[in-house]
């Protein structure tokens, strides 16, 4: 009776006889260590997952792109983010199809090339579906032939096993499983709004202004921005406003999430329409979008931001970014000025979105924070502010997200965007 008794329990402290190393054979990654991942070093994950990030900052992210065919639970998977509060793993989210991802795979395939952009988007779309329609049944199979049957809200299904919560999301232009503790919700409104009430926001607000680093030579760069690359995806907006969010220490509003409910599509982002459509989400956290009159080259108006902890999301011609990046490499004092090329036409039209997060009054220029595989590698992009008069588009303003309470800068210099807010610049696709 007693060995049978203490079997019982050891059944019941593994969740059932469901062992990590098991599901571990199912995923084809060594997600698991043990029957709990959330006492486990981020870092540590990240390592065994071969993803690069970083865990310093409210909140630790990393992120790695899978070998092409990478089979998780029989569905071809394309990306892993790992996501970390203090050092600890919070949250796993892997990428399957994605209308995106299909995109980049057959424009870079030479077997493509001298198809119209038509053919080339009736392809991905056929592909996509053809993904969708065959890994879904496979990853729903894999994870209830372990698991038991899911439970079905809002058209994601979820399965609960020893603390987890594993969901599945079929829907919009991706296909991902998030990983979560089974207390913490991944829905973008409803149960993952009420449990955001717990996120303390007076605190947040305190400590904000103490992430200005103040540095000897006027530099002022906010601290604990994270490092999110979009890849080779057209995702600069959700990615930016990804990092943005993860500033704040907002975990459950991931980039696919993100990308949903902005209407990003394989083409980009139209970046005025998604700040709109995304702030009634915001809003439900205790957040809100502002709408800044002032241009970036107005330093002024950015250290007015920067100076209580409040990055900035910024549209922009990024046709000259290589060369700040390179410039930036090597930046020991005021920025010179980039020669330009002896018969070199204007630079391109490159539209593209990216983060500010910092200034220097004294050189008038601004630090920003990128989300592209170049800009990413560069934690700090200095420009100059006349740099950003030239490649800002003067019809799109700049956007601050902040907690509600903290509310506008009392200067009337910002507004709050609806769903029905006018669209100053909507004729562009922010890439």
């Amino acid at each position: 009776m007693e060995i049978r008794m203490w079997g019982l329990m050891g059944c019941l402290l593994l969740g059932g006889g469901v062992w990590a190393n098991g599901l571990n054979k199912d995923f084809g990654l060594e997600v698991w260590s043990d029957n709990n991942l959330w006492d486990d070093k981020a870092e540590v994950l990240a390592e065994r997952l071969g993803l690069s990030g970083s865990g310093k900052g409210v909140t630790g992210y990393y992120q790695g792109a899978l070998r092409p065919g990478t089979k998780v639970l029989e569905g071809q998977a394309f990306m892993i983010h790992l996501y970390a509060t203090g050092s600890k793993v919070q949250r796993v989210v892997i990428g399957f199809a994605s209308r995106a991802d299909i995109q980049r795979i057959l424009s870079t395939d030479p077997k493509q090339q001298g198809k119209t952009e038509g053919e080339l988007a009736m392809l991905m779309e056929k592909e996509f579906q053809a993904m969708v329609t065959k890994d879904v049944p496979l990853i729903r199979e894999a994870l209830s032939k372990r698991l038991g049957k899911p439970a079905v809200e809002e058209g994601k299904e979820e399965w609960t096993w020893s603390g987890h919560k594993l969901v599945l999301n079929p829907s919009g232009d991706n296909v991902t499983l998030a990983i979560e503790p089974a207390a913490l919700g991944n829905e973008l409104t409803g149960r993952a709004a009420e449990r955001q009430k717990q996120y303390d926001t007076a605190k947040l607000i305190s400590e904000l202004p103490r992430r200005a680093d103040r540095r000897s030579n006027g530099d002022v760069v906010l601290e604990g921005v994270p490092a999110v690359s979009q890849g080779a995806r057209n995702y600069c907006v959700p990615a930016s406003w990804e990092k943005c969010l993860l500033y704040y220490g907002l975990k459950d509003l991931d980039v696919y999430a993100l990308a949903q409910t902005g209407g990003t599509t394989v083409n980009g982002t139209m970046f005025m329409p998604f700040t709109a459509k995304v702030n009634p989400v915001l809003e439900e956290r205790g957040f809100l979008a502002q709408l800044v009159k002032e241009p970036a080259q107005q330093v002024s108006a950015v250290k007015s931001y920067i100076d209580r902890g409040v990055p900035l999301l910024w549209a922009l011609n990024a046709a000259q970014l290589p060369e700040w990046v390179a410039r930036s490499a090597n930046r020991t004092g005021r920025l010179k000025e980039i020669k330009p090329v002896r018969g070199a036409k204007e630079p391109p039209d490159a539209p593209h979105a990216l983060m500010i997060i910092g200034y220097n009054s004294g050189f008038n220029e601004l630090c920003l924070s990128d989300s592209t595989e170049l800009g990413a590698s560069s934690p700090e992009i200095w420009i100059m502010a006349k740099e950003a008069e030239q490649m800002g588009y003067r019809e799109t303003e700049m956007v601050a997200v902040v907690p509600k309470a903290l509310g506008s800068d009392g200067g009337g210099a910002a507004r709050t965007p609806g769903a029905g807010t006018p669209v100053p610049y909507s004729g562009k696709k922010w890439y």
